[in-house]
């Protein structure tokens, strides 16, 4: 019996030994977007007004600055005047990945702070936020953010207390008899009736909010979500414990391995963006990538959100053997690389006695909102233009695409269009991005070893 306990230990440790970790994705949403967001979510705010967040590539930070406004309503009877009940804020986050794969938010102590919005030296004027106190907020606001994310419990009882005090009231103003205690008895029913109807109304409207922000939560969680359980303070960090199966479903066994604010050029003066790196396991080590120059990009309409695929989902082991079956013992050393510009096709034909080798180019070119064509340019052996390889090269590709585009495209041959064999790719937005079923495909881009979604909205 230990013998066979020792085997299966063995096999186990050396199928584990057998698996890598490798970056297979990578998801950019941009500060124009989140701000569009935070706009769309706070423009009824009476508290949180002008809220934006300002994503820093160097410190790999981000800032959260607004105003708020406290509740003049309660201030009247003593005179306060509005200017003096406008503030200034700014909430610095870093973000990080803990060892067990969750999200952890900083908050840096000297960068979290406070001011009059008049003040005409803020620098002077700022208070610093005492942020160890997140524990203790976070307490405060268990039921507020259990009802956040539809668990609205907190209130039901609040309402139940309340109505079972009331019928005591109700009960005791039956049988008494003193004017005196009768009408404290009568006082406190009122007061009952008005708690019972201000608990219901604030139940209400965290319903709204807690359906408006359903398509955020959405990028994070099941349907069974709750912030209430999702969230952990400790002294100056927030911990959440994020999922990305609704956001991009189509990826599986993943998990987030990081996250980092970019720019999409160099010297970081283009467009921010805030970046979730995504892991799986894969049974072959990813080869080590030389780190080239990034090039300038200049966007027309900056994309609202990026998936980065990387070659390594396209090119998985099982998959290649599947392809190696399909095209027969005639082709061997068959490859696709992803290079700046199109897909590399390269490999060996069996003709007589000879392995001739040959390349092709297979480009990709948006052409409306949610469609794409997959062109190939050439395809040659020894300068010979060969038809009969061009079914080999995009069924090759379509493969890859459905594997790592599982479910959510539909694809058509086209035959021959601008001196090229055409496939053409069919996105189904509702599916790209299950928590924002409003934004399309607006452009694809081949990089070295990565493939580009990028998606945004067309009105």
């Amino acid at each position: 019996m230990k013998y066979i306990v020792l085997a299966l230990f063995f096999s186990s440790f050396v199928h584990a030994q057998n698996l890598f970790e490798s970056k297979v994705a990578s998801i950019f949403i941009s500060e124009a977007f989140i701000n569009e967001q935070l706009a769309g979510h706070l423009a009824k705010s009476d508290l949180v007004q002008n809220l934006k967040m300002k994503l820093d590539p160097v410190s790999s930070k981000m800032l959260l600055q607004g105003d708020f406004q406290l509740p003049l309503d309660d201030m009247r009877a003593i005179g306060i005047e509005r200017d003096l009940a406008r503030f200034k804020f700014q909430l610095s986050i870093l973000p990080k990945i803990s060892q067990h794969k969750h999200l952890i938010l900083e908050f840096p102590l000297s960068e979290t702070y406070f001011y009059q919005a008049n003040s005409r030296n803020p620098k002077r004027d700022r208070v610093v936020i005492p942020v160890q106190l997140l524990s203790l907020g976070l307490a405060a606001t268990r039921g507020y953010l259990a009802a956040l994310s539809g668990d609205f419990s907190t209130f039901d009882r609040k309402i139940a207390k309340y109505k079972a005090l009331l019928k005591v009231a109700n009960s005791s103003i039956a049988t008494e008899k003193n004017p005196d205690a009768l009408a404290v008895l009568k006082s406190g029913k009122k007061s009952l009736e008005l708690q019972i109807a201000s608990t219901e109304l604030e139940r209400e409207n965290f319903g709204r909010t807690a359906k408006a922000l359903n398509s955020i939560f959405a990028f994070s969680s099941e349907k069974d979500f709750n912030l209430n359980n999702e969230i952990q303070a400790t002294g100056n960090t927030l911990m959440l414990k994020l999922k990305l199966s609704k956001l991009v479903p189509y990826l599986k066994d993943i998990e987030l391995s990081g996250i980092r604010v970019g720019n999409n050029n160099p010297d970081n003066s283009g467009e921010n963006f805030l970046v979730f790196d995504i892991n799986t396991m894969v049974t072959e080590a990813p080869p080590a990538v030389k780190k080239t120059p990034r090039k300038p990009i200049h966007y027309k309409i900056p994309p609202s959100l990026m998936i980065r695929l990387s070659q390594d989902l396209f090119t998985s082991k099982m998959m290649l053997e599947k392809e190696k079956a399909k095209i027969g013992d005639s082709i061997k050393d068959f490859k696709i690389r992803f290079k700046n510009g199109g897909i590399h096709v390269t490999g060996k034909i069996s003709k007589l006695f000879w392995d001739i080798p040959f390349e092709g180019l297979v480009d990709f070119t948006s052409t409306d909102p949610d469609i794409f064509e997959v062109r190939l340019r050439q395809l040659e052996v020894m300068n010979v233009d060969l038809k009969f390889l061009t079914p080999v090269v995009l069924t090759a590709v379509k493969s890859r695409l459905k594997n790592a585009l599982s479910g959510i495209a539909t694809y058509k041959y086209l035959g021959n269009k601008d001196h090229s064999r055409v496939l053409q790719v069919k996105i189904k937005p509702e599916k790209l991005i299950p928590a924002l079923p409003n934004f399309h495909l607006v452009g694809v881009d081949v990089r070295d070893r990565n493939f580009m979604l990028k998606i945004g909205r067309i009105q």
